[in-house]
């Protein structure tokens, strides 16, 4: 098997670098989330750690708020992709046609199967009719 898909490489110059570009793709894709969560994931462990060692640190900012915000989850899995202008949860449409945001109605389109989370290029769903938001 192994034999064949070296011939096929070996034959055809397109299928091999259509599969590098792939390949290149998801090994970029997941780069991107690790460089982007990474240093936040570590962040957060820091400051619980600094806060088990010294409780003291920060509470001079804190005295005012008697409640503990706990902050959500964050790996490299969760959270999901959200809303650029309100944070809140999308979902796909059942079309597929875009992604929806539970909270502001924003529909971001989805191109050549690639969501586009731009503010600018979502379309705002008011019931049945769709806005589009006003350019400034």
């Amino acid at each position: 098997m192994l034999n064949d898909l070296a011939a096929l490489y070996t034959d055809n110059l397109a299928v091999f670098a259509g599969s590098v570009f792939l390949v290149g793709l998801v090994i970029g894709s997941f780069l991107n989330v690790v460089i982007y969560r990474l240093p936040i994931m570590l962040e957060r462990d820091w400051r619980a750690q600094a806060a088990e060692l010294m409780p003291s640190v920060g509470t001079a900012e804190t005295t005012t708020s008697t409640v503990e915000t706990v902050p959500e989850r964050f790996t490299l899995s969760t959270p999901r992709s959200a809303c650029p202008a309100c944070k809140a949860k999308v979902e796909l449409k059942p079309d597929g046609s875009g992604l929806k945001c539970v909270e502001c109605m924003r529909v971001y389109p989805i191109r050549d199967d690639i969501p586009v989370m731009l503010v600018d290029e979502a379309t705002i769903e008011d019931g049945t009719e769709v806005q589009q938001p006003q350019k400034s």
